[in-house]
């Protein structure tokens, strides 16, 4: 009975993921290639849309496109080779019904044309009266090209399918007899059970009718009937209408479940949360009558998701726990999950369409369907024998007063005995309760530990970052202080703007140091920006010439035309680092080399030395956060250990890599790797940073 449910379970995955797009062909003499633009302008025209060359347009692979839940129009274009001009004519046929609006544009003559419809446009739009959306294809001509433009809320998932006007009638009878005989089918069931209702009494048949009543509307909505059979004078009814029977629905599920599977019997929070779920969910479809059907629809797709989790949970334990009727129950899930698997590995591109695929639902609903109705039959029969037995016993007991009495002791026997193991119970739950509290406290104490080494290791840091830049300062200072009766104006000008550039790159140190330990907590956003590599490399290297000139090091850089796509903080903070190690470790009136080489989507930065080496037992720590080591430099500087680790840290988290190479006594080359912005990147919001 919930197919309903795995239905919404499809609609989840294409929520957060992709959607699909099947496109398929009759055999005959001609060939098909489809692919397909995304829109994110809002605004281009048919004529627009064809003369972007093909480059642009994304190819689908084996028929199939993935798209997502776009916000964006999607244009579709089809592009049809006949082996000859054709002599009759064809159709294309879109097999999903709530496709909002769709602009199908082809040729008559030179011009184009274009036909307007959808599920949010009135029925009277279609080209053809007919369930699905059906398209002409006039052009006489050996290659044709159409396009699709789509926009639409819900998920694109249809099939696509080109035949010629006799093909697709005789295929189409066909498809109403089937679908004819399916709601045939679950009408007579209907009224079976409404038979037996009013001839039993039982309200489980009258909730089972209803239960499949709007099984069938739900049908009706996604093979299309609804909008055939129902008014064409309102347009956008169907999805509305949807939400509202998904509701009623999931209502009457709840209810049968709660009546078949006997859930009275049940922790009380778990019926309270049942049948709240049961009154609310039809109120939030009637809301969605007026608006935001859109949001409703995933909070139905999420609630689905778990009511299915939670009820077959309960149906497979109240068969364990000897309830026979829950066999019927589980067994008629597994023979619908059964014939929706393949609509499931559809909607995930792991089979072709064929028939299973398409029709599985119906099939399972009638083997659903006719399982809970023998079910029912089978309860109502085992009951029926319950009540003689238990009438028999009455008569029984009206002979024997004295067994009755007892009877009556033993019951009230069983009812102080239930009072103490809901007493029982309820000390169970408590001691559950503070264990729970306990281990909430335990894990509270192991938060605040971890937080009082983070700050360790961030006041370590950050003497190590504002070392460098303080010392710059201090030689400023002395500068002024030795030697300004000799400076001309000029000069005093010049020192004053470089005191005020490395006053604000201090600055912008600590805000950068301040950033790592939120990252350190875990209150950090990556915030990745387009970064100019050039510019970007330059402004450090700036900022190392002060330190370097003090040991006659030289740098080099070879520029490169890269734009990466990184946290523009994070990513001067690696480079700063292993510019100020580069400098700390080389020999006086030695080269630093800087270059930048891009591969497979991303660059590889390189920060090379002449200097001291790196022993390869001391290599293997260098990134280790759980080990700490520190190297004087070749004059004698000093640092934390903790500057690669801050690197390793930030490359980590903007999806990059660091690594080292080294030979003892003959320098070190470090490298990490950014990733490269690419041209979507460039053009939106994110851009704007650069």
């Amino acid at each position: 009975m919930l197919h309903r449910f795995f239905i919404s379970l499809i609609f989840v995955y294409h929520a957060f993921s992709l959607s699909a797009l099947s496109f398929s062909v009759l055999p005959g003499k001609y060939s098909t290639n489809i692919s397909y633009l995304v829109d994110t302008t809002h605004s281009i025209t048919i004529e627009e849309v064809d003369l972007i060359p093909n480059a642009y347009f994304l190819k689908a692979d084996n028929g199939s496109l993935k798209l997502g839940r776009e916000e964006s129009p999607v244009w579709i274009r089809i592009d049809i080779l006949f082996d000859e001009k054709p002599q009759e004519d064809y159709l294309l046929e879109l097999d999903y019904s709530l496709v909002d609006y769709i602009d199908y544009y082809f040729k008559k003559g030179q011009a184009w044309s274009v036909i307007k419809t959808g599920s949010q446009r009135r029925f009277t739009s279609r080209y053809l009266d007919y369930r699905f959306f059906i398209f002409p294809l006039t052009n006489t001509e050996k290659v044709q090209t159409v396009y699709f433009k789509i926009n639409s809320k819900n998920t694109i998932n249809f099939g696509i399918s080109l035949k010629n006007t006799k093909d697709f009638y005789t295929s189409s009878l066909n498809k109403e007899i089937g679908h004819g005989l399916f709601i045939g089918f679950l009408i007579l069931v209907m009224l079976t059970n409404l038979i037996f209702f009013f001839a039993l009494k039982d309200r489980s048949f009258l909730i089972y009718v209803g239960y499949m009543f709007f099984t069938l509307c739900i049908n009706l909505v996604l093979t299309g009937h609804a909008s055939k059979y129902l008014p064409h004078n309102y347009g956008g009814f169907q999805n509305q209408f949807f939400i509202l029977v998904f509701a009623f629905t999931i209502s009457l599920s709840i209810w049968f479940a709660y009546e078949f599977l006997n859930l009275k019997e049940e922790k009380r929070l778990l019926k309270f949360l049942l049948i709240l779920t049961a009154v609310v969910a039809p109120i939030m479809g009637l809301v969605s009558l007026f608006d935001g059907y859109v949001i409703v629809n995933s909070i139905f797709e999420l609630l689905t998701l778990i009511l299915l989790l939670v009820i077959i949970a309960i149906g497979i334990k109240r068969w364990k726990q000897g309830h026979k009727f829950a066999g019927f129950y589980v067994v008629a899930y597994l023979a619908y999950l059964t014939f929706i698997t393949p609509i499931i590995l559809l909607s995930f591109n792991l089979v072709e369409r064929n028939f299973f695929s398409v029709y599985g639902s119906q099939i399972g609903v009638v083997l659903e369907s006719f399982l809970l109705a023998v079910a029912l039959g089978y309860r109502y029969s085992s009951e029926r024998q319950k009540a003689d037995r238990e009438k028999k016993v009455v008569l029984e007991e009206n002979l024997h007063l004295q067994k009755q009495l007892h009877s009556k002791l033993e019951q009230q026997v069983q009812e102080r005995t239930a009072e103490l193991n809901n007493a029982l119970t309820q000390l169970h739950e408590q001691k559950e309760e503070i264990e729970r509290q306990k281990e909430n406290i335990e894990e509270q104490n192991k938060q605040l530990e971890k937080m009082n080494d983070n700050k360790s290791r961030f006041i370590s840091i950050l003497a190590h970052d504002v070392k460098g830049p303080i010392n710059s300062l201090f030689s400023f200072a002395e500068l002024l202080k030795n030697h300004i009766d000799h400076l001309s104006r000029k000069e005093l000008v010049e020192l004053g703007e470089k005191l005020g550039s490395h006053t604000k790159n201090l600055f912008n140190l600590l805000e950068n140091l301040l950033q790592w330990s939120r990252a350190e907590t875990g209150r950090i956003d990556v915030k990745p920006v387009c970064i100019e590599l050039n510019e970007a490399i330059r402004e450090n290297i700036e900022l190392s010439e002060m330190s370097a000139s003090n040991k006659q090091i030289s740098f080099k850089y070879t520029e490169v035309p890269y734009t990466i796509f990184s946290d523009k903080d994070m990513f001067n903070t690696v480079l700063r680092n292993l510019l100020a190690n580069a400098v700390k470790f080389s020999f006086e009136k030695s080269e630093i080399t800087v270059s930048a080489e891009k591969l497979k989507g991303e660059v590889i930065l390189k920060v090379k030395d002449n200097g001291v080496g790196i022993p390869p037992k001391v290599q293997d720590r260098l990134f280790d956060i759980s080990t700490k080591h520190s190297t004087s430099g070749t004059s004698g500087e000093k640092g934390t250990g903790l500057g690669l680790k801050l690197c390793k840290e930030f490359v980590n988290l903007n999806g990059g890599q660091i690594w080292v190479e080294s030979k003892y006594a003959e320098g070190s080359s470090f490298y990490f790797t950014v990733p490269l912005a690419t041209e979507e990147e460039k053009l939106s919001k994110a851009s704007v940073n650069c």
